[in-house]
């Protein structure tokens, strides 16, 4: 047997209009918000929030082993040069120079390719999850109620 769905706010004002509960603004306020969220929860798909969360983690995973694999060859590439020695008149860059401008371009690739890869597919990073609070107030106010 289903239980017929009642918005909080109804049921709230219900008890309240019964005498079950004292009114209290904060109270109501409250009865709103969860009201709000739970009819956001009657809505909302974890299924597909795991999916697309799956999805941006896959793109990243993706991006850092090209990164890595462009990386690899770049090192091979530098290696097989002419002894060292550089034709440019800047100064030779050290390997932690190396590692943290490697590091800064593969989080700046990343970000942007899964930035237009989410938003070409659909895909949005930013995926609102229903969020919870604190109730509070005085005794016969609702409090367990809602």
């Amino acid at each position: 047997t289903k239980q017929q769905f009642t918005p909080l706010l109804q049921e709230y004002e219900r008890q309240v209009n019964e005498g079950k509960l004292l009114f209290d603004p904060l109270q109501q306020r409250a009865a709103k918000k969860l009201t709000r969220l739970q009819l956001a929860l009657r809505e909302y798909d974890h299924a597909a929030f795991l999916e697309r969360l799956e999805l941006l983690e896959r793109l990243e995973e993706e991006e850092k082993e090209q990164q890595k694999q462009r990386q690899c060859s770049s090192d091979e590439g530098s290696s097989s040069g002419s002894g060292g020695s550089s034709s440019s008149n800047h100064p030779p860059q050290t390997s932690s120079d190396v590692k943290s401008k490697t590091s800064e371009a593969a989080a700046a690739a990343v970000e942007q390719k899964t930035a237009s890869t989410a938003s070409a597919s659909g895909v949005s990073s930013n995926i609102p999850i229903p969020r919870g609070f604190y109730i509070y107030g005085d005794v016969g106010t609702g409090k367990s109620l809602l």
